[in-house]
């Protein structure tokens, strides 16, 4: 990149993107103008990371000190994991930084105060739709969309070089394509800023490269209530993503109208239920709720479950029902299972792993790819397409995906010509470009890898501590002990008879030598690590030790 396209641009828009934009979660981006920043969201990102001992990632949270001064406020877009989840971290980190949320959001920020109980002690500071309020240079006004939890808000952020707006996480609800089109312009949540110039969009990416699906949430809700209806045998176990209040809500309904039992299964399906209940965004349908104890007291085809685990996450309810782990619920021949969600870019191999553990114990699986029982939670390519259409923004910037997916959107974008946005400004996690009225720049990235939480300390993933864990769980550990004989003790290593004596014969053969002790400690460690090496391609770590040694219960972790 030439110096020329890293020059600062005087008087611009720079847009930061800690995390969010090239992946699916870690949602964080950043707003600066004059040594003043925002933050949009704060997110996490589960992944496949248990066999570490980790539960999540997180954007870095050092490239932030280097503004810490500047921020001036984070503001969330809606209650999702992937856009409030590192919020209790951030304020570990910036206890003086102001917080602003919905309602409901903010309790279920609070919602994880055993988590994080800073966030009990601080006052968020509330909004409402249309309703707009002032954070530095920036003058933000929410405006309420649908996406697959209530209080999801998009922002339209008012800025001295013009007019952002952030699409935050989106859809539309409805039936009929050719209906939706005709009635766009009546069913676009900013519609009070058609035709008024848009300096830059923000848009969210995540489904633009699937075709419309012609279903409403109502439609889902009766499907999943025809199959509650008709199940019968054993029991019926839904799974869906715990943020999904109105989804949760229509089970437990047609639960209720059924004559059936419900069960809650897993810690966050309790706990959006309980916001939800609080915030009257669903009837509070109690009295049918039985504990998971209780189950054997009733006919199996008369309970529904409603389980977390939609993507195989491994300390989930679901995965545990699987792996024949679940305290009070285990899984027969006859039960079903209904997979009410996407399978999330990534977790496709765990998803499927889940479901051959179900499927061995006679249990069967009905996902959305074999019925229409989810529908996203995001823009399709049409939507996506009139939403452009109707900004036709100076600058699109594709976030909230993977890198195809903002690909996907660039194409759509490019597609429209002269109905689309004049510059189509494509980023990754690290970059930052700066927007002006003359053009745009980007400017020297930054590291933008992940980080970690765990033994109250945030690390990032390539710390030393992680990457030893990920060593010893590809390799394992060998403890050598030198006393009156060699002994070998392997941790996740195999250690034979035969090695143990050939320890025992290179070591004796060092006796003679006059070099010192531990010389002869090293000579042996290589020794064994020569050993894997050449026979095994492995490489353990080697943990040498002298003396009297026993293997206490290490050995059996």
């Amino acid at each position: 990149m030439s110096d020329k396209r890293i020059k600062r641009l005087a008087g611009g828009l720079e847009v930061h993107a800690f995390g969010g934009v090239g992946e699916v979660g870690m949602n964080l981006l950043g707003l600066r103008f004059n040594n003043e920043m925002i933050l949009l969201d704060c997110g996490v990102m589960f992944q496949d990371l248990d066999i570490y001992g980790l539960n999540f990632s997180l954007p870095n949270f050092g490239k932030l000190q280097e503004f810490k001064d500047e921020i001036k406020a984070v503001v969330f877009t809606h209650g999702h994991e992937d856009h409030i989840g590192a919020s209790g971290l951030l304020l570990k980190q910036f206890p003086d930084i102001e917080m602003y949320a919905s309602p409901l959001t903010r309790d279920l920020m609070l919602s994880r105060g055993e988590d994080y109980p800073e966030l009990h002690n601080k006052k968020i500071l509330l909004f409402s739709a249309d309703t707009a309020f002032k954070v530095g240079a920036f003058t933000l006004t929410p405006v309420c969309v649908a996406h697959s939890i209530p209080d999801a808000y998009g922002f339209v952020i008012d800025s001295p070089v013009g007019r952002i707006i952030l699409s935050g996480d989106f859809r539309y609800d409805y039936d009929d394509m050719d209906q939706f089109k005709a009635s766009f312009g009546d069913q676009f949540y900013f519609k009070s800023y058609l035709g008024r110039p848009i300096f830059c969009y923000l848009g969210d990416s995540t489904n633009v490269d699937s075709k419309h699906v012609l279903m409403k949430e109502a439609t889902v809700a009766q499907n999943l209530s025809e199959i509650i209806e008709k199940h019968r045998g054993g029991m019926l176990i839904i799974t869906l993503f715990s943020s999904n209040m109105e989804r949760m809500g229509s089970i437990l309904a047609a639960a209720k109208k059924h004559g059936k039992k419900v069960v809650l299964c897993g810690r966050s399906v309790r706990r959006y239920l309980e916001v939800a209940w609080q915030h009257e965004v669903i009837p509070k349908y109690a009295e049918h709720i039985i504990d998971e104890r209780d189950v054997k007291k009733h006919a199996r085809e008369d309970i529904v479950a409603i389980s977390t685990g939609s993507q195989a996450e491994p300390k989930s309810a679901l995965m545990r029902m699987a792996a024949e782990m679940h305290r009070h619920i285990k899984l027969q021949k006859g039960d079903h299972v209904v997979m009410s969600s996407k399978f999330i870019p990534g977790n496709e191999r765990a998803i499927s792993r889940m479901i051959n553990l179900m499927m061995i114990q006679g249990v069967s699986v009905l996902t959305e790819k074999e019925a229409p029982i989810h529908i996203s939670g995001h823009a399709y390519e049409e939507e996506s397409e009139l939403t452009l259409r109707a900004f036709k923004p100076k600058f699109f910037i594709p976030v909230h995906g993977e890198y195809h997916h903002l690909v996907s959107h660039k194409k759509l974008a490019s597609r429209l010509g002269k109905d689309g946005p004049e510059h189509i400004v494509m980023m990754r996690n690290g970059q930052v470009v700066n927007l002006s009225d003359t053009g745009y720049a980007y400017q020297e990235p930054f590291d933008a890898g992940k980080w970690t939480y765990d033994f109250d300390q945030l690390m990032p993933l390539v710390s030393p501590p992680i990457s030893q864990r990920k060593r010893l769980a590809r390799y394992g550990l060998i403890i050598c002990v030198v006393a009156d004989k060699i002994q070998l003790f392997g941790l996740g290593v195999i250690v034979s008879d035969e090695f143990r004596d050939a320890c025992e014969t290179y070591y004796n053969g060092l006796k003679g030598n006059k070099d010192c002790e531990k010389t002869k400690l090293t000579l042996l460690r290589t020794f064994v690590r020569r050993h894997y090496r050449d026979q095994f391609r492995k490489r353990p770590y080697v943990l040498m030790t002298q003396g009297d040694f026993e293997p206490f219960d290490f050995l059996d972790w």
